[in-house]
């Protein structure tokens, strides 16, 4: 006697589609997790050799390797095709007082300026550490100065680590606003730089979300009457980078780095 093949139930269909998406849902993450996880062990593999080469480069023949104004800085753009990032973040090198390359990448070390994670992170500690103070300077933590003492702390303990991110000097000037605050950073150490030197500065607005590049002027500051004084980034002069980039939308973080190793090179 012959029997009729009983198929799946609608309701059966159902639930199986549900499964799968569920195993789908759960997998995505943990497949995206573990390839920027690779992404970045390929990133560090190619900081690395690059440092090496940069490094044994200058040791053998220090004209081999081409500096910026600064006798730091590392034009490393004809290494771009070699040591990259898979992720897309910008690498860069300079020169310690050791003569040992330092590499950096936007993404992958100490923090990115590029990342918003950590632009919250820092925008939070910076709340926490500058109590009413009118800014907060890098050049007060060779100084007393709590707030900044604070501060530092407090990126350490983030493992975020301005100067590898590109901030060898640094201003932070609160707004009307806590959005409104603006940071402003320099690749170069301004503490012995003559007063009314220009500098060219990196700028971020937590309000607008927007970098620009800004020409800012050395002037001595200090935390109160009583304190040491040391030199600041003061004012800025944003004419000459809105006029390359006019509207908000191609103020980005990528752009403005070009625009600034560009110019801060000559």
């Amino acid at each position: 006697m012959d029997r009729k093949r009983r198929g799946f139930t609608l309701m059966e269909m159902l639930i199986v589609v549900a499964i799968i998406g569920i195993l789908v849902a759960v997998a995505i993450p943990v497949f995206s997790t573990q390839l920027e996880k690779t992404r970045a062990a390929v990133c560090m593999a190619n900081r690395r050799s690059l440092q090496s080469v940069l490094t044994t480069s200058y040791t053998a023949a220090p004209a081999s390797i081409t500096l910026g104004a600064d006798n730091s800085t590392i034009d490393v753009s004809s290494y771009k095709d070699d040591y990259v990032c898979p992720s897309g973040g910008t690498i860069s090198a300079r020169l310690n007082k050791d003569g040992i390359a330092v590499i950096a990448c936007s993404k992958h070390t100490g923090g990115s300026f590029a990342d918003q994670q950590t632009l919250d992170t820092l925008k939070k500690d910076i709340d926490e550490a500058i109590g009413g103070r009118s800014k907060l300077d890098s050049g007060a933590s060779g100084t007393d100065d709590s707030a900044t003492k604070a501060l530092l702390a407090k990126l350490a303990a983030d493992g975020i680590d301005l100067n590898a991110m590109g901030a060898e000097s640094w201003r932070y000037v609160p707004g009307k606003n806590a959005a409104s605050s603006i940071l402003y950073w320099s690749m170069q150490d301004i503490s012995s730089m003559s007063i009314g030197q220009k500098v060219l500065t990196m700028r971020y607005n937590f309000n607008t979300g927007t970098y620009c590049v800004s020409e800012a002027t050395i002037k001595t500051d200090s935390v109160d009457a009583t304190s040491a004084v040391y030199n600041v980034l003061d004012g800025e002069n944003l004419n000459a980078y809105k006029k390359v980039y006019p509207d908000a939308k191609d103020q980005t973080y990528e752009n403005a780095l070009a625009y600034y190793l560009a110019n801060y090179q000559k």
